[in-house]
């Protein structure tokens, strides 16, 4: 089943596309974030990809599993960060 996006005022939730590979790659490479997050640290954009790839058949949702999430303030629009539910 495809996951809806899930909208708000100024946010909307939905799904990482290879687009967002570099964008992805970028908060775990620092080390101020890298430090409260489980990715590999820098994380290249190949790495991020292939991430993003790997999910595509993933649910949220699902107990026992988990998908990692863009957050956007547009539908469409850039990654501003992400979530794992």
């Amino acid at each position: 089943m495809p996951f809806p996006p899930v909208v708000g005022r100024g946010v909307l939730i939905d799904r990482l596309v290879p687009d967002d590979a570099t964008t992805l790659a970028r908060s775990p490479s620092n080390p101020a974030n890298a430090r409260y997050q489980g990715w590999q640290s820098p994380l290249s954009e190949a790495a991020a990809r292939r991430f993003i790839e790997a999910q595509v058949d993933s649910e949220p949702l699902v107990p026992g599993s988990g998908v990692q999430l863009a957050i956007r303030e547009t539908a469409g629009g850039p990654l501003v960060g992400d979530l794992y539910m």
